[in-house]
Order: structure tokens, then sequence, then C-alpha cells
């Protein structure tokens, strides 16, 4: 697990442990309290997502994406690969006589 799903896990469980402690008590807290179960649920459903595509996240890192060129490289147009030679284009005739 890398440092972002053990915060997610962490902060889920925490939110979770008192939002039910909320809930199931009768202890007069203000009913603002009660937000915090909903949050815990849905950071822990982000921890899962975060859990389930961690390989993938990973190897995206390796060299997915090109490497950046630098600006004389941007501005100048890709090189040309090895061909006879480039095709020649006949100029337009009409078709009646």
């Amino acid at each position: 697990m890398n440092r972002a799903s053990k915060l997610l896990l962490t902060a889920s469980l925490a939110m979770l442990a008192v939002g039910i402690f909320v809930s199931f008590t009768h202890i007069p807290l203000s009913p603002v309290w009660t937000i915090v179960l909903p949050y815990g649920v849905i950071l822990f459903g982000l921890f899962l997502i975060n859990l389930t595509f961690q390989k993938e996240w990973a190897g995206s890192d390796d060299g997915g994406q090109a490497k950046p060129r630098s600006p004389l490289q941007r501005d100048s147009p890709p090189p040309a690969k090895d061909s006879q030679g480039e095709p020649t284009v006949t100029p337009h005739r009409p078709a009646y006589g």
C-alpha cells in the first residue's frame, strides 16, 4: 500500500468509528456529527478504488507517456521516414474533351 491508500484507510476508519459512536449512543451531541459517517463510507470507497487500481497506476509511471522534447524539437517537423520518394500528384484534367 502506498501513502495515499494508508491515509485514506486511516481517515475512513476514524470517521466510521466516530460516526458509529455518534449514531448508536444516546449522549446529547450536535446533529452535525452525524455527517461524519457518510464521509467515512465515501473515503473507504476511495480507498478501495485506490487499492484496486494501484498496480495499473504504478505501471503507467514506467514510460507510458512520450518523452518530453526540447522547444527546438517541438517546432521542427518529425523526421521523414525512408521511402522511395514522394508520390507525385498529377494535375486535374476535366473529364470532358
